[in-house]
This record gives structure tokens, C-alpha cells and sequence, in this order.
């Protein structure tokens, strides 16, 4: 009877895990688990029923797990998405500022920060390294990062 009853709640909060976060359901219920089979080994002694006993909750954790992943699945608050991201970009260059002069805030070693127009910006240089203080023009963006290299005069 105890058997059946860490095994039961071992496997409830191994299926509420997965809809609540921590992971200490999951913990508690793999405690309760192993406890299970401490007592089955108590209990019948054998070595093969052990065996057996334990390759049991193994499918039964697994069987749990799947229920749990198709009920998240069949939820309308799903895990899963329902489309596609094709081309999503989660963060992304102001074009504004490309031609735009400034000069590097921080060593550009060759990612660092920049300034322009009294703003800071994430910065990249193309050509390798630029110390602080040295003059930039932006060329390009990747992502939110700005593209540069050191501003000339015939950059005009």
C-alpha cells in the first residue's frame, strides 16, 4: 500500500511539474520514486523483481511525461508555437543612422560601445580593433549592433 502511494504521488508531481516551474515537483516526485523502490527492495528482496519494478516506473515516467506534453500541446496556452518565425529578428538597428559619425566610447576590441549624437550604441568595428576616443562612421547594422570603421574625411 505505501508502495502504490509514493509511486502515485511520485508521478502526480512529476506530471505537475510541467506546468509549474522550479523543477521541485519533479525533484519530489523522483525522491518519492526512488523511495518506492527502497521499500520494494525491503519488502520482496528479489534482485530480478527489483529490476523489473524499477524499469516499470521508468516507463511509467515516461508515459506520464508524454500526457503531460499532450495536454500542454492541446492547451490554448501552449508551450509550442502555433506558426512559424520565419524572418523574425528579435532586436535591430535604427537604418537612420547609417552614414552617421561618432567615435567609439569604449575600445572596440572589435565589438565595444559607441556614441552618436550623444546616444550610446552597441558597436562593431570592421576593421579590427579601434581604441577609445577614435572616430567612427556607421556602415552597416547586424542585429541591434552598428557596423563601423574609422571615419576619414573622404568618407564624404
Amino acid at each position: 500500500m505505501i508502495i502504490a502511494a509514493l509511486i502515485i504521488l511520485g508521478l502526480f508531481l512529476i506530471y505537475l511539474e510541467f506546468f509549474l516551474t522550479g523543477g521541485i515537483a519533479a525533484f519530489a516526485g523522483a525522491i518519492l520514486l526512488i523511495g518506492s523502490v527502497v521499500v520494494f527492495a525491503k519488502q520482496v528482496g528479489g534482485m530480478l523483481s527489483t529490476i523489473l519494478f524499477i524499469l516499470s516506473l521508468i516507463l511509467l515516467s515516461f508515459v506520464v511525461c508524454r500526457l503531460a506534453l499532450f495536454q500542454i500541446r492541446r492547451s490554448k496556452n501552449s508551450l509550442f508555437l502555433s506558426q512559424d518565425q520565419e524572418g523574425f529578428q528579435a532586436s535591430s538597428f535604427d537604418k537612420g543612422l547609417i552614414g552617421k559619425i561618432g567615435e567609439c566610447h569604449t575600445d572596440l576590441k572589435p565589438s565595444g560601445h559607441i556614441v552618436i549624437d550623444n546616444q550610446h550604441y552597441q558597436g562593431i568595428s570592421q576593421s579590427g580593433y579601434l581604441p577609445r576616443g577614435t572616430s567612427i562612421i556607421v556602415i552597416e547594422g547586424r542585429g541591434a549592433h552598428l557596423v563601423v570603421k574609422p571615419y576619414t574625411p573622404e568618407d564624404l
